[in-house]
């Protein structure tokens, strides 16, 4: 939320959540983000009293090394990109973000991939918040990051997998030569389990 006057409620932004109980396994846990496209799951007791959350990206990698997700990058991704351009104004991705769901987009420029851009990205520029608000026009160019880390669709989805994890990225632009084909995060990775 962007407005901090003092009559702005919540009402409207709460969501049914998911939710789990600490005996549950951490499989469980991540088909139901996986169901809800959602990136956490409420942890409740037996009386649904709310004790905590777990967030995708904690178990994520536990995830992969104790699951085997077989296929090919080509299988699990998306092939409808949304992607930003490098002259849009932060406020453009800000909207994209709140609109798609997504947490970053590729930055293509000409047909080609430049670099990519995140939630992170945002947050960590202290620069976002005038700028959401009007008092400054940064673009993409000026906070995406380079160089990208992407994937090929032939390749393993275990690799993919691993790559998010060890750059702590969610998502990876697919890249057939040059052409962008798709995007991969770790819902597509977690299609592989059982």
């Amino acid at each position: 939320m962007t407005a901090t006057k003092s009559n702005v409620t919540l009402e409207g932004y709460v969501k049914d959540a998911p939710t789990g109980t600490r005996e549950d396994s951490v499989e469980f846990v991540a088909k139901k983000m996986r169901d809800r496209r959602t990136d956490s799951v409420a942890i409740i007791d037996h009386e649904r009293h709310i004790l905590g959350g777990v967030l995708l990206s904690d178990i994520f990698p536990v995830i992969i090394s104790r699951n085997e997700m077989p296929g090919k990058v080509a299988t699990h991704m998306s092939g409808n990109v949304v992607a930003a351009s490098p002259t849009d104004n932060i406020q453009k991705i800000y909207t994209l973000i709140m609109e798609s769901g997504f947490t970053a987009f590729p930055v293509v420029k000409k047909k080609h991939l430049v670099g990519i851009i995140s939630r992170r990205d945002l947050i960590s520029s202290r620069a976002v918040r005038s700028t959401l608000t009007g008092h400054a026009q940064k673009t993409v160019d000026d906070l995406m990051k380079q160089p990208v880390i992407t994937i090929a669709p032939d390749e393993p989805i275990s690799v993919a997998a691993k790559l998010l994890v060890q750059y702590d990225v969610s998502r990876l632009p697919v890249l057939e030569g040059d052409t962008l084909v798709g995007i991969i995060d770790r819902h597509d990775v977690l299609k592989g389990l059982p």
